[in-house]
């Protein structure tokens, strides 16, 4: 069985104020993403579906232009190619994603589960 900690991973700057710990799998990637107080996370888009859950903190999600705040156990699911962004709010917010296809982009924080 394959199982890696949280806990035993580096956080990578994505950009000031964003932080992530990147694991891989077969056939999707997961992260655990940190924002700082009122950052703002550009909109974009990719090609992967994601699933984001809030851990902890609050954040406001804009999805194609439809904004709504979140908070801890919530989860949002963003098709491919829609244009998104967050901001947390308030305080420290802590996220996992889940995108599939897995983001070969991204560099892996730990070995492929």
């Amino acid at each position: 069985m394959n199982c890696i900690n949280w806990d035993h991973l580096q956080w990578d700057a994505v950009m000031p104020g964003v932080r992530r710990k990147v694991v891989h799998a077969d056939s999707f990637t997961m992260v655990l993403v940190e924002l700082d107080p009122g950052i703002d996370t550009p909109a974009h888009t990719h090609p992967h579906e994601q699933a984001t859950m809030v851990q902890e903190g609050s954040v406001a999600f804009t999805i194609q232009g439809e904004t709504r705040i979140v908070g801890p156990g919530d989860v949002i699911r963003i098709p491919p190619d829609v244009e998104h962004g967050a901001v947390a709010q308030g305080k420290s917010a802590l996220l996992i994603d889940l995108f599939v296809p897995q983001r070969d982009e991204f560099p892996s924080s730990a070995m492929k589960v």
